[in-house]
């Protein structure tokens, strides 16, 4: 008797010992595991710049916004400006258009003052006829 229960707690021994049995499913299983650990830590700084990425998207966004809320006041500004630079354009050239006015008219004024002391001049000249005319 004694011999037979040796016998059976050696083998419960031996079976005790014995890495358990995997099972295919279970084998796959535990590649699938690695696969996916390999695959994020591959993705890791894909995943990392992704976010860097968003943040600057992000950024970008806040600041068309920000200009998108400025709009009205930005094209006051601007309208204002080409009002003004207009403005200062069209006093310019009336100023100049009004000095080469005076300096045109000047010289008219001067140009008919010669032609009046010419005609003038020429009247105070005697012809021949009006000498004729005095003799007489």
């Amino acid at each position: 008797h004694e011999l037979e229960n040796r016998a059976r707690q050696n083998e419960f021994r031996a079976v005790e010992q014995r890495e358990p049995a995997i099972t295919p499913l279970e084998r796959d299983t535990q590649q699938r595991e690695s696969e996916i650990v390999s695959l994020e830590q591959a993705i890791e700084p894909r995943k990392s710049e992704a976010l860097k990425r968003e943040s600057k998207i992000n950024q970008f966004i806040d600041t068309i916004k920000q200009f998108a809320g400025r709009v009205p006041e930005l094209t006051q500004r601007v309208t204002r400006k080409l009002k003004q630079t207009k403005e200062k354009i069209l006093d310019d050239f009336e100023r100049r258009f009004s000095k080469d006015m005076k300096n045109y008219e000047q010289e008219q004024q001067k140009s008919l003052e010669k032609q009046a002391n010419r005609d003038v001049q020429s009247e105070k000249k005697p012809t021949k006829d009006h000498d004729r005319g005095m003799s007489l």
